[in-house]
């Protein structure tokens, strides 16, 4: 993307992405760190309650070990991983899942919203979880439901 784009992968997120949709929370590297929550992951081996993740964490899954490094957000300097590596606030996740549900909100093509919808369809719970994203979208800062009649 940077040799197409002719700039650096975190710039063209955010002239591409982040400044269209309006999403101003959500960035490679974190400076205020009391706004981030820690990372869990879930406990395959016991299903018990979700683990707190620690610096770094070592998740074994199928026999493989892989290695995460939660504290690597806020290190500016660290590779900006396209796959896994932004964080945002939910209200700026909710404008993602808003552009993809309403087709791209002109700024993702409508190509890449029918990949990225058709392997949530395929997820079990899917309906679910946009019918969980439609109540907190319609939900003032307080907290309290917006009275959005349509």
């Amino acid at each position: 993307m940077e040799k197409a784009g002719g700039n650096e992968l975190p710039s063209l997120v955010k002239e591409l992405l982040l400044r269209p949709l309006g999403m101003a929370d959500t960035m490679f590297a974190v400076t205020d760190r009391p706004r981030l929550a820690w990372p869990y992951t879930e406990d395959k081996a016991t299903k018990g309650p979700p683990i707190r993740m620690t610096e770094p964490y070592d998740m074994k899954d199928e026999g493989k070990v892989v290695r995460f490094s939660p504290a690597r957000i806020f290190d500016s300097g660290s590779f900006p991983s396209g796959g896994a590596g932004l964080a945002g606030t939910a209200r700026d996740y909710l404008i993602f899942l808003e552009a993809i549900r309403t087709g791209g909100a002109g700024v993702i093509k409508p190509d890449s919203v029918r990949a990225t919808t058709d392997q949530l369809g395929a997820i079990k719970g899917a309906r679910w979880w946009l019918r969980l994203h439609r109540r907190l979208w319609r939900r003032d800062r307080s907290g309290r439901p917006q009275d959005r009649a349509r």
